[in-house]
């Protein structure tokens, strides 16, 4: 049985004429309005709840987990190829090969899981981000490309009442989405240079 779509509950009048005033271009103003608010719930949703143990829901988190496992998976392959080369010799027993290949795989496979989680993921590069602010910059885009503006001052006050945070502003939205969006053209810009270095191309 699947779980009902969670929607954001308004409060103060405030927030429900911040609502009222996102007219989509398509007209749809019923469909939009319920995609907002179960963008604001999803706001409110990630930053309330606590992880669950055992459960990397952060990119970021899992990709330093992945790459810590490898590099202690690759240490013990290495540990044991120098126990293999001064190997105990007696006429007792012969040791079994050790599993430092298939180590090394595991490390290697760990590598390129993290290395396609990064590729996927909202982090590019050094640029690391907050879940709740990637769920805010998608409800910005999302209201931008329906509407044909980012709305600062409405979306400020809708998402102020979703993080529960009182000095949320529209100034500070601002900054964070342009702060963001610019990390994320640079970095992008970075990878795309690293990668036709290594292409051999200028």
């Amino acid at each position: 049985m699947s779980k009902p779509p969670c929607y954001f509950q308004l409060e103060t009048p405030g927030q429900v004429a911040a609502l009222a005033a996102l007219e989509p271009t398509s007209g749809k103003r019923e469909e939009f309005r319920c995609h907002v608010l179960l963008q604001l719930g999803t706001i409110h949703k990630v930053g309330t709840r606590r992880p669950k143990e055992g459960v990397l829901e952060s990119p970021v988190t899992a990709m330093r987990e992945l790459r810590r496992r490898a590099k202690t998976a690759q240490r013990m392959a290495d540990s044991l190829e120098e126990q293999s080369c001064a190997s105990l010799r007696s006429p007792f027993f012969t040791l079994p090969e050790p599993p430092a290949k298939e180590l090394r795989q595991y490390a290697q496979d760990l590598r390129e899981q993290a290395d396609t989680l990064q590729k996927v993921s909202p982090r590019s590069g050094g640029h690391r981000i907050h879940q709740q602010t990637i769920e805010i910059m998608w409800l910005v885009a999302h209201v931008e490309q329906e509407t044909g503006s980012p709305h600062w001052k409405r979306l400020a006050v809708l998402i102020q009442a979703a993080t529960g945070d009182a000095s949320f502003n529209e100034d500070r939205l601002r900054k964070m989405v342009k702060y963001h969006r610019k990390k994320y053209h640079d970095d992008n810009k970075r990878t795309r240079h690293t990668a036709k270095g290594h292409d051999g191309t200028s």
